[in-house]
C-alpha cells in the first residue's frame, strides 16, 4: 500500500505525509512525517522501534517483549538501578521512621503521581450514537448511565494540548448550563480521523464542513 493510498483512506483535508519505516511480512509499519511525539512516551517510542527493527517477525514474542521493557527499564533508570525510578525519595521517606510507626502518607500523597503527566479527558463524537447520547445529557435523570456510554468515546489528551484546544475554541463543555466543564467535546470534526485518532497538533485546523452553520 503506497504512501497516497493511505491518504485517500483519511479526510483529504488532514494532509498527512506518510513515510514507511519497515515492511514486514504481510504488514507495514508507517511514521507521520512532522509528527510531534508526546514528550511523555518519547523513551517508549524510540524503545519500541528499536526493538521492532529487532523483533519485526514476531513483535509480541516473549523475547520482543522482554527486550521491550530491558530498554525501557535502563532508559528510565539511566543505569542507576530502582533509585533512577524513584526521583522524589518516596521509598526513602517511607523507610526513614518506619520503625517508629510514623508514614509520611501526605507527603507521599503529594509526591507520588502514577501519571505525572496530567490527562484531560475529551468526547469524540464521531458517530451517530455518540451524538446522541450527548443530546440525552441535556434532559438525563441518571448522568452516571450516560457518562457511562460515552466512555469508548473518550480520548486523553495531555493538559497542555488540552488548554491550547480549549483556547483554539476546539473543545467545547457540553451542556455547560448543566454541567459547567464536566464534560468536554471535540468540535471540530477536522481534528479526528478514525484511521489515525485525533490530531492535537494543530488546534487550529478547520475541514470545509467544520465551516458550514
Amino acid at each position: 500500500m503506497k504512501t497516497q493510498e493511505l491518504r485517500d483512506m483519511n479526510d483529504e483535508q488532514l494532509e498527512l505525509s506518510l513515510k514507511e519505516e519497515r515492511v514486514f511480512p504481510g504488514r507495514k509499519l508507517f511514521e507521520i512525517e512532522r509528527r510531534k511525539p508526546i514528550r511523555e512516551l518519547r523513551a517508549n517510542e524510540e524503545v519500541a522501534r528499536d526493538v521492532l527493527r529487532k523483533h519485526g517477525n514476531d513483535p509480541l514474542s516473549l523475547a520482543a517483549i522482554e527486550s521491550y521493557f530491558d530498554q525501557l527499564y535502563w532508559r528510565k533508570t539511566q543505569g542507576r538501578g530502582d533509585d533512577g525510578l524513584d526521583k522524589h525519595g518516596i521509598i526513602a521517606s517511607l523507610n526513614a521512621q518506619a520503625r517508629d510507626g510514623w508514614l509520611p502518607f501526605e507527603d507521599v500523597a503529594r509526591d507520588f503521581q502514577m501519571i505525572e503527566s496530567a490527562m484531560e479527558p475529551v468526547i469524540i463524537p464521531y458517530d451517530d450514537d455518540a451524538k446522541k447520547l450527548l443530546e440525552q445529557l441535556a434532559r438525563t435523570d441518571d448522568v452516571r448511565i450516560v457518562a457511562r456510554k460515552l466512555q469508548p468515546y473518550v480520548v486523553n489528551v495531555p493538559r497542555t494540548k488540552f488548554a491550547e484546544l480549549r483556547q483554539a475554541g476546539s473543545i467545547q463543555p457540553a451542556h455547560p448550563w448543566r454541567y459547567e466543564e464536566q464534560f468536554i467535546v471535540l468540535s471540530v470534526a477536522g481534528l479526528y480521523s478514525q484511521d489515525f485518532g485525533l490530531d492535537w497538533n494543530d488546534p487550529n485546523k478547520r475541514a470545509p464542513e467544520d465551516n458550514l452553520f
